[in-house]
């Protein structure tokens, strides 16, 4: 449910990626949980890479040339209690984060290779089933930053800060078919210390259709929708006109 990737972090607000929920991420690990106890592994890996950088306006900024690649590989391990409260389900999950990114920006100095882990999460859910098929949950979880961020270093894996997120789901899930859902979420910022810098709270819409063709093999998609409700604040100074606004398919 906690979504991190690693890519550049600048003074810049939000930026895509630099950000502890990538929308879209999370959409495969939300929903019906494994019918029995014990303990789950699962990896998500993937490779990106960006040649525009867009203003606030959405559109592309011809001041900046931007070059970047990478990859993020996001290791789950989900533990799922015995037992139940009243038909609620509980599943306790750790997000464990490793990416690698190379950027460059030719006018600005927001350059470099970097590799290592991101921030880490920790994610709390119940879940209870109506009907078989409808699952409906909720989730808290935190993202925590270490040592590995540096202000003064031009590109991070981490982005200084850790973000509290409080989630809702609804999944429709037949295992011989479809599997359809939708989870809702806010993301409260905690400050930069190392900066001073607030990046403003976060809701986000995630979203998920997948079918299974046979027991072994599902088709699909995922996507997720990310806008940022509350402007930046560098020390005591709103910064306007830069709230994120994203969308993934």
């Amino acid at each position: 449910l906690t979504g991190v990737a690693g890519t550049v972090s600048t003074g810049m607000a939000a930026e895509p990626g630099a950000m502890n929920w990538g929308p879209g991420a999370p959409a495969t690990f939300f929903g019906a949980l494994p019918p029995v106890p014990g303990v789950f592994m699962v990896n998500q890996t993937g490779y990106f890479s960006a040649s525009r950088y867009n203003g606030s306006d959405g559109n592309r900024n011809p001041l900046f040339d931007l070059d970047q690649k990478g990859a993020a590989s996001i290791t789950r391990i989900l533990g799922i209690w015995p037992g139940d409260l009243d038909g609620w389900r509980f599943a306790s999950q750790v997000v464990l984060p490793f990416a690698y990114n190379n950027v460059d920006f030719e006018n600005i100095p927001v350059s470099g290779e970097v590799d290592g882990f991101g921030n880490l999460g920790l994610v709390q859910t119940a879940n209870y089933i109506v009907d078989n098929y409808h699952n409906i949950g909720v989730s808290l979880g935190y993202a925590a930053h270490t040592s590995s961020y540096s202000a003064s270093r031009g590109v991070n894996l981490q982005n200084g800060y850790s973000t509290v997120d409080a989630a809702v789901h609804y999944d429709y899930f037949d295992p011989t078919g479809w599997d359809f859902g939708v989870l809702v979420g806010y993301h409260y910022n905690n400050r930069n210390a190392a900066t001073d810098y607030l990046s403003g709270d976060l809701f986000s819409t995630d979203f998920k259709v997948t079918y299974a063709v046979t027991d072994k093999l599902k088709i699909g998609g995922f996507g997720g929708f990310l806008v940022q409700i509350e402007d930046d604040e560098a020390g005591s100074t709103k910064v306007s006109g830069k709230r994120y606004k994203g969308f993934n398919f």
